[in-house]
């Protein structure tokens, strides 16, 4: 909870405590009777720490370095050893192999990006028409010129395809921007590597109302008293 200058207690929601209920209650199969009992790590969130620090470490280098350092190397660093992590042996080969082929490749297409303006900052901002705090994640931002105006855009690097947990972070980043730098996001790229596949989202002004709705939907979702198959339906 953070506490308003006022004494108030705001409520917040997280961008990742969001993106794991949508990964968790892809189905209602899925949803969990014990909301108490914590899930264990997957191999998703092993594979998404090792990326994580990649990006960062990769981004925290000189420019002229970036060249010299393989992002192998980087991503090796942290990998996750346990193969018992994974459905098999072979399923653990499959992930290394695509996830440092595809962050290798996405990363060097980069190369022209120099500086980040924000890199794995995670910022907090009151949204008065939500009446709620929103906390994002921003791994890699980046002020670029375009049409002589500088414009703010947004890198997400995920390791698997998810297009609910791409739209909730979309939405949030949106709605987040508008509030703590005034201004909408240019855009919003996200990267799924085990698929190869790249999200572009361009937000307009339509889009921002739009967000604001889906997040007055969804934030009840992250309390175990706010779940039910109903209200549920309406985000997914």
């Amino acid at each position: 909870m953070v506490h308003a200058p006022d004494g108030r207690v705001n409520r917040i929601l997280n961008d990742y405590q969001l993106e794991e209920m949508l990964w968790s209650e892809k189905s209602w199969n899925r949803i969990r009777k014990e909301d108490k009992i914590p899930e264990k790590y997957v191999w998703r969130h092993r594979v998404q720490y090792a990326v994580s620090h990649a990006v960062n470490q990769y981004y925290t280098l000189l420019p002229e370095v970036r060249r010299e350092v393989p992002i192998p190397y980087l991503l090796e660093r942290r990998w996750p050893r346990q193969i018992s992590d994974f459905d098999s042996a072979d399923h653990y080969w499959h992930v290394k192999s695509q996830v440092t082929d595809e962050l290798t490749r996405v990363l060097s297409q980069r190369a022209e990006f120099l500086y980040p303006t924000l890199l794995f900052e995670e910022l907090s901002i009151f949204v008065p028409e939500l009446q709620m705090d929103l906390s994002v994640i921003f791994q890699a931002a980046w002020q670029l010129d375009r049409n002589a105006a500088t414009q703010l855009t947004i890198h997400k690097y995920m390791v698997s395809y998810h297009p609910e947990v791409i739209k909730a972070y979309q939405h949030l980043a949106t709605v987040f921007c508008v509030h703590a730098f005034g201004e909408l996001p240019y855009c919003i790229e996200v990267d799924c590597l085990m698929e190869g596949k790249k999200e572009t989202y361009v937000p307009n002004e339509e889009d921002y109302f739009f967000a604001l709705d889906y997040i007055k939907l969804a934030s009840p979702l992250c309390s175990s008293e706010g779940r039910t198959m109903e209200s549920i339906s309406l985000v997914l």
